[in-house]
């Protein structure tokens, strides 16, 4: 059996960083025995890219599913893909696509594990038309807290099935999942570009875009005070399949100084940006690449921030007050020198509701990258306050600051979810830095 060790790891943000204990299984066998072995709780990590503590600790084992790569069957009639846990979004895109398949859910990077992407039930561009990523799960396998893997779906153990989607892994370790892809004719997207001069507008193009085009997402500068930046827009093409190319990405060296990003830098960039929008046409044709994963052209980038790391603060807020929410949001952010390096702004569709803790609703996402500091825990616990008082909440995917109170009162149908971990893991053994800091193990 895979031997215990010791690393220090962190989440995509680099905070916090804490020593952990390791085993990284081979197959579903190993992560049964594993579970049965060893008496202390677990929380499974896949590629790392949850930004905060979702898939770090320093009390539970942390089982790495990274070695789960196998696609054990594709079904190029109808687009069912079953595949084990540690294959990636990449993975299924280079080997899929050229057959005329592509993933239903996309998220910004595409480094992104399966078991990730249930954990997590992530989202993309396209949640407006077509929702999150556990809508195009056909059923997964789960080891339980008992070493047995089992079998969930929408119609068979369908209340695991709900827990598990959004869950953040703590229902068990996500070992196998059959996935529907879409068809498409291309790897080229056809896309569109909306320079607005504030936030409003902003606002406005989304909304009107949703009923022509697939995919939505708006770039947003902060530090403008009248929030100007770009929608982008994109549909898939029905050009006929040209040769894919894959890019071969660079690399940001792990010795960059705390501070590199900051008002200046950050002014730089946006100015650049927008005024580049501006200059270049405003429909052409886009790679996947480019248009679902621009940051993935340069690996590690996530060290631009320095030792001290970075958190994504991201949050959903109904449509109603959305606007002068946001509006004070990002005042608040550039009066207390916490202005994010990016901001994306998307639509949200109709949420889960037979998923507990899914992220996604009705409403406003709102991604912003802010650089860790030692005020940055009181700058956004005042965000949290906003975020709640207009019924939204905080993606766990991307949270290292939030307090226990505060989830709970953004995550209403939270006694829902416990009491289906209760039933399948009543000892809590599948704990995280994530669900120990929301003390996520009781009421």
């Amino acid at each position: 059996m895979n031997k215990k060790q010791t690393q220090f790891l962190s989440g995509w943000g680099r905070y916090p960083t804490l020593s952990c204990n390791v085993y990284q299984p081979l197959n579903e066998s190993e992560c049964r025995r594993i579970i049965s072995s060893d008496s202390n709780s677990f929380i499974a990590r896949g590629a790392g890219r949850a930004y905060g503590d979702a898939a770090i600790s320093q009390t539970s084992d942390i089982v790495i599913c990274d070695r789960l790569t196998k696609c054990s069957s594709f079904n190029s009639r109808n687009g069912i893909l079953r595949c084990e846990a540690g294959v990636t979004i990449g993975q299924i895109i280079e080997t899929y696509l050229p057959k005329g398949w592509f993933p239903p859910v996309v998220p910004g990077t595409k480094h992104v594990t399966v078991g990730g992407a249930i954990a997590a039930d992530i989202h993309g561009k396209n949640h407006h038309r077509d929702g999150s990523f556990c809508r195009f799960v056909k059923s997964m396998s789960l080891t339980l807290a008992d070493g047995q893997t089992i079998t969930c779906s929408p119609e068979y153990n369908a209340d695991l099935f709900y827990a598990t989607a959004g869950g953040m892994g703590l229902t068990g370790i996500i070992t196998e999942a059959e996935l529907q892809l879409i068809p498409v004719k291309s790897p080229l997207i056809s896309t569109k570009k909306i320079v607005c001069q504030d936030l409003a507008s902003l606002c406005t193009s989304l909304e009107t875009a949703e009923k022509d085009y697939q995919y939505s997402v708006a770039w947003l500068d902060c530090l403008s005070e009248q929030g100007r930046g770009i929608v982008i827009l994109g549909n898939h093409t029905q050009v006929e399949f040209p040769n894919t190319k894959f890019f071969t990405p660079l690399s940001v060296p792990d010795i960059v100084p705390s501070g590199l990003i900051n008002g200046l830098t950050i002014g730089l960039f946006n100015e650049a940006y927008y005024q580049k929008a501006i200059s270049e046409k405003k429909e052409s044709m886009a790679g996947y690449n480019q248009f679902f994963f621009p940051l993935d052209v340069l690996n590690n980038w996530n060290r631009l921030y320095g030792k001290s790391g970075f958190t994504q603060y991201q949050c959903v807020l109904p449509s109603e007050n959305a606007l002068p929410t946001m509006q004070a949001m990002l005042k608040h952010l550039r009066q207390n020198n916490s202005a994010p390096a990016l901001a994306v702004l998307k639509r949200f569709g109709a949420q889960n509701n037979d998923a507990p803790l899914s992220f996604p609703m009705p409403g406003y996402t709102l991604a912003l990258d802010i650089a860790v500091h030692p005020a940055l825990q009181a700058v956004l616990a005042e965000m949290d306050q906003m975020v709640i008082a207009e019924g939204g909440r905080v993606y766990l995917a991307k949270d290292a600051f939030l307090t226990p109170e505060s989830f709970r009162a953004m995550y209403k149908h939270f006694p829902e979810w416990l009491a289906i971990k209760n039933k399948y893991d009543p000892q809590n053994k599948f704990s995280s830095a994530l669900s120990q800091r929301l003390r996520m193990n009781k009421l």
